[in-house]
């Protein structure tokens, strides 16, 4: 019997512009397919998530079956399943907390005006509907 691969969801805002351009990166450099997409306003949102995480938008969610991680830890830990160079970004690790979750807070902060807000939440292409959880 195969072993089924833990539960992986990257949790984004979906109106956001900066945020959907980081989600098509993580597609085209996830060849194990194993990352799930969805966005914070979306229904399976409200099923993972607690109501804290969803008044939230200024923090990616990088969700498994065993814990929750948010802000710069989340995006350290989907590098790790990303193609190279990217899985590399991994190794910020060194970088002590305080000062990722500092700069991720200052782009998360000023990303709608430097990159703008859609209207309505990404829909997913055709080849990328079995990686979409929305």
């Amino acid at each position: 019997m195969k072993e089924v691969d833990q539960l992986k969801i990257i949790f984004f805002d979906g109106v956001c512009v900066l945020c959907n351009k980081a989600v098509n990166t993580v597609l085209r450099n996830n060849d194990k397919r194993n990352l799930k997409i969805a966005s914070l306003q979306g229904i399976k949102a409200q099923k993972y998530l607690n109501n804290e995480d969803l008044k939230n938008l200024n923090s990616i969610i990088y969700f498994t079956e065993s814990r929750k991680l948010y802000k710069s830890d989340a995006v350290l830990e989907i590098s790790k399943d990303l193609n190279f160079p990217l899985n590399l970004v991994q190794y910020l690790d060194v970088v002590p907390k305080w000062f990722r979750d500092l700069i991720y807070d200052f782009i998360a902060s000023n990303r709608y005006k430097w990159y703008g807000k859609n209207e309505s939440c990404r829909l997913p292409t055709v080849q990328e509907k079995d990686r979409f959880l929305d």
